[in-house]
């Protein structure tokens, strides 16, 4: 089984396209979506409907949870982060919305003898942030796990350890065109495949995984595409340019 693993779209179609067109090429069986379809960007209309064609597995983003709780509200901030959901909210349709409620907070699954998993967080807050050496030997000391896939802070990377020594904690960040890993028998990971729609690593190409787990291997993709008709959509919607600046500079 290859299990394509997508991260942190936040509403760009451009990124999303470029990366399954990759993805295609290199061949998946299954889809798992770590969260936060919506926000940011221009299209979240298209990504939701882009991504439901995948029927992928999927577990719920603090964008998500925003967004929905919006909907419920009908209440929105004047933050950059606000009005994006605002322009989402006139984009999606009831159907929608419903299958954004079914989403869980967290997904464990077992492939092979390996048990995984997914979570948009960390292994045990679905809204902490795995972007440190000091939150993965914490997340590593409360989790009892082997192997987790989380996104939320649009750093490609996976953080290391061996069986249960979190003194030892080490993190490999994935900014190469393509990046390959096997899992050590003995090994707990903490991967984020990297953002599609907005990495946060200082490289503008969207980030993407596949987990073979016949191999027990990682490879970890970096994907060009259409920054400017993305940041087009991003200032034609009126949103603040912010959100169009940063996608060129992966910050």
């Amino acid at each position: 089984m290859r299990l394509l693993l997508l991260a942190d779209i936040h509403a760009n179609l451009e990124a999303l396209e470029a990366v399954l067109r990759d993805a295609a090429a290199r061949g998946y069986s299954d889809t798992l979506f770590l969260g936060d379809a919506v926000g940011y960007g221009a299209d979240a209309g298209a990504v939701v409907q882009r991504l439901r064609s995948l029927s992928p597995r999927c577990v719920r983003g603090n964008h998500e949870q925003m967004l929905l709780s919006a909907a419920r509200t009908g209440k929105t901030s004047d933050t950059p982060v606000g009005l994006a959901l605002k322009l989402a909210l006139t984009q999606l349709n009831a159907d929608d919305l419903e299958w954004l409620r079914d989403w869980k907070q967290g997904i464990k699954a077992s492939h092979g003898n390996v048990e995984c998993f997914f979570v948009h967080g960390s292994p045990r807050d679905p809204n902490e942030y795995m972007d440190s050496l000091s939150a993965a030997r914490a997340a590593f000391a409360d989790w009892t796990g082997r192997l987790a896939f989380v996104g939320h802070s649009h750093i490609a990377g996976v953080y290391a350890a061996l069986e249960r020594d979190v003194s030892n904690v080490r993190f490999t960040g994935f900014l190469e065109s393509v990046n390959r890993m096997a899992l050590p028998p003995r090994g707990r990971w903490i991967v984020n495949p990297g953002s599609v729609g907005q990495p946060r690593d200082g490289d503008p190409r969207s980030g993407y995984g596949i987990f073979d787990f016949t191999r027990n291997a990682l490879e970890v993709y970096r994907v060009e595409y259409d920054i400017a008709g993305a940041q087009q959509k991003i200032r034609a919607a009126g949103l603040p340019d912010v959100l169009a600046a940063r996608l060129s500079v992966g910050k």
